[in-house]
């Protein structure tokens, strides 16, 4: 139970600060001119293990959420592809993006075609 409470208390955090973090013009931010600005940089990095692909979710070049199994499907399945895991990936960015919490449905498994 503390952990989720850390997680939300982290994500709450992320997203008081995220509303500044945007960058329109599509240029990589460096880690030098957010902490100049102060905004929060967030970034995602897929990576390989041995029950398949998962992905990790970055505020500041610190850990926020290390998913390496699929979430809210039973079992400990990691993603089939690296695709897979990077669609999730950018799911959760967008609802970070958008100031919502980052927790991941079946459903959304669905839409996104992970699982059927």
């Amino acid at each position: 139970m503390k952990k989720y409470i850390l997680i939300y208390f982290g994500f709450f955090i992320a997203a008081s600060f995220f509303s500044a973090c945007g960058n329109d013009d599509g240029q990589k931010v460096t880690k030098e001119e957010t902490a100049k600005t102060g905004k929060v940089l967030i970034d995602a990095s897929i990576f390989k293990t041995d029950k398949g692909w998962g992905y990790s979710i970055l505020i500041d070049d610190k850990l926020f959420i290390r998913q390496d199994i699929i979430p809210a499907v039973e079992g400990n399945q990691g993603f089939a592809t690296k695709e897979d895991a990077t669609k999730v990936a950018k799911f959760v960015l967008q609802k970070i993006d958008n100031k919502q919490k980052p927790i991941v449905t079946k459903e959304d498994l669905k839409q996104l075609g992970i699982i059927q």
